[in-house]
């Protein structure tokens, strides 16, 4: 009995970096491409920029219109620099996904062997 808990503890500390890197980086990536895609929506940047010419309030004179205009580009620009403020927080969980256990594997060797340098 005791082999075979110690043969599946075994086998699931090999496959673990496989799973990581294969089926659990897949799914890393879907999360980050909806999560892309439901912040674009919320922005919704194209609705603004679609939208840019159309007087607000109804009011179509000139001085409604160049408010407008103007109104509209602040918030495309705001909310541009939003999503690519939540871009680069996506990019770098996957970055923290894809190299943390290379460094949690680094920290664990160099600690072993300070270890049993000191040891001696």
């Amino acid at each position: 009995m005791q082999f075979t808990v110690f043969k599946v503890l075994a086998h699931d500390a090999i496959m673990f970096p496989v799973w990581w890197y294969a089926r659990g980086l897949m799914l890393m990536l879907h999360w980050c491409a909806t999560a892309i895609k439901d912040y674009a929506q919320y922005f919704a940047i194209n609705i603004w920029i679609k939208n840019i010419l159309v007087p607000m309030f109804g009011q179509s004179d000139w001085q409604s219109r160049l408010i407008s205009i103007f109104m509209r580009s602040v918030q495309i620009v705001g909310r541009t620099f939003a999503l690519v403020l939540v871009l680069l927080v996506i990019a770098l969980a996957l970055a923290v996904y894809i190299l943390a256990p290379v460094f949690l594997a680094l920290q664990f060797v160099y600690h072993v062997v300070g270890s049993l340098a000191y040891a001696s």
